[in-house]
């Protein structure tokens, strides 16, 4: 059977709802001989940064000597992009024999798609015989399948409002969700974050007698010179503060080298597709990553803006409109990500105030075409919203010149 098939067959064990347990996993971890217990971890959770931080936690880690798996999610154009060792993705060979090895086991757990992604990275990586692994939590942090491992050390990005379905409608709830990846007696890193959300981590970490260590307040020399936007520098100094705090030697930073040798890992994180005229693919897809991302565009040299902007239908799009109408665009082209939670245009343009600036597209490749007829030497194409809008835009990307 093809990668495809395997694939579609993986895609398909999509369980609707929200888990309660982590009984699943658990159980499906079992049946693979608990292969999370086989290797060293850093859990990594947080509202955004979270998957940024783990790619430059790995860097480090890889620079440093040790042999370094990665987890993360959602993947950008192509599914190997959420498991990889020392930059190299998982190949498809391995991916396919996991599952035609253990069907007969997932028919009988019924693990949703992520519990079976995740069970398969911890086999990789145990077979694989990794130093450490990096695991991104998910989504949340105390029911998240991840949530089974043992880490040295645990990171908590940031906290803001995303999910509110499933983590709950105050920061305080969200930010208790989000403590459950802290573990007895395992230090935990913090990023800034609202008070509120703070005192939730520290008390859990008190409950705990685990150390909370904000990550702002460790110093760590970054010497080397920097082309990064200010979030970014933030999730590095993130993952140096993890590695210095693990006792070990930090590497030489330097962040071109870690970007280069992770490119697959960093699609749609501020990526610059073309230089003139300046397209970039941004996978901000709530109110907080969408502020960090204008700070970042206040750095860019541009003649006019235009943004091909889509999200998915369970976001807080009203806020996250707003925030984009805020950017000053010529005109905002709302489209659709090939993705059933992908909210539909029109939908969208509810949202919005400045109809004026508004085309609607059904899907990305109309949207690209039409942007073409506007945008010009010296302009910037923005695509952002969603990691799946992304993906699209670099997929059909892949087919044009502009």
């Amino acid at each position: 059977m093809n990668i495809e098939k395997q694939l579609n067959y993986l895609f398909r064990l999509e369980r609707p709802g929200m888990k309660y347990d982590l009984k699943n996993i658990e159980r499906l971890c079992v049946a693979l001989g608990n292969p999370q217990n086989n290797f060293k971890s850093i859990h990594i959770a947080g509202t955004n940064g979270k998957g940024s931080t783990s790619v430059y936690t790995q860097s480090l880690l890889t620079t440093a000597g040790f042999r370094t798996g990665l987890f993360i999610s959602p993947h950008v154009l192509k599914f190997n992009e959420r498991i990889s060792i020392d930059y190299k993705l998982i190949d498809d060979n391995y991916i396919s024999e996991y599952i035609s090895r253990y069907k007969e086991l997932f028919n009988e757990i019924k693990p949703s798609f992520f519990e079976a992604t995740t069970a398969l990275a911890f086999k990789f990586f145990s077979d694989s015989k990794v130093d450490y692994a990096v695991i991104e939590a998910g989504l949340g942090g105390r029911l998240d399948s991840t949530n089974i491992i043992n880490p040295e050390i645990t990171c908590i990005t940031t906290i803001g409002y995303d999910h509110m379905d499933y983590l709950g409608d105050t920061i305080e709830k969200i930010s208790f969700e989000k403590a459950g990846i802290i573990k007895k007696n395992v230090p935990c890193i913090v990023g800034k974050m609202p008070v509120e959300a703070l005192n939730v981590l520290k008390n859990v970490c008190n409950d705990k007698s685990s150390e909370l260590i904000l990550a702002e307040n460790i110093d760590v020399n970054l010497n080397t010179p920097l082309d990064i936007s200010t979030h970014q520098l933030m999730n590095l100094k993130k993952s140096c503060s993890i590695v210095k705090q693990m006792g070990i030697d930090l590497p030489d930073i330097n962040l071109s080298y870690i970007r280069a040798g992770n490119n697959e890992a960093f699609r749609g994180r501020f990526e610059i597709i073309n230089n003139d005229p300046l397209i970039i693919a941004d996978v901000a897809h709530n109110v907080q990553a969408l502020e960090n991302l204008a700070h970042s565009l206040e750095r860019v040299k541009y003649k006019k803006l235009y943004i091909i902007f889509g999200m998915m239908h369970d976001k807080d799009i009203a806020a996250c409109a707003q925030e984009v109408e805020n950017y000053g665009a010529e005109k905002i082209i709302l489209s659709k990500a090939n993705s059933p939670r992908a909210q539909l245009p029109v939908k969208l343009m509810t949202k919005f105030s400045q109809h004026e600036k508004i085309i609607l597209s059904d899907n990305v490749t109309e949207a690209f075409q039409t942007a073409r007829k506007f945008v010009k030497t010296g302009d910037l194409l923005l695509v952002t919203g969603s990691f799946y809008l992304c993906g699209d835009f670099l997929d059909t990307l892949s087919k044009f010149k502009f």
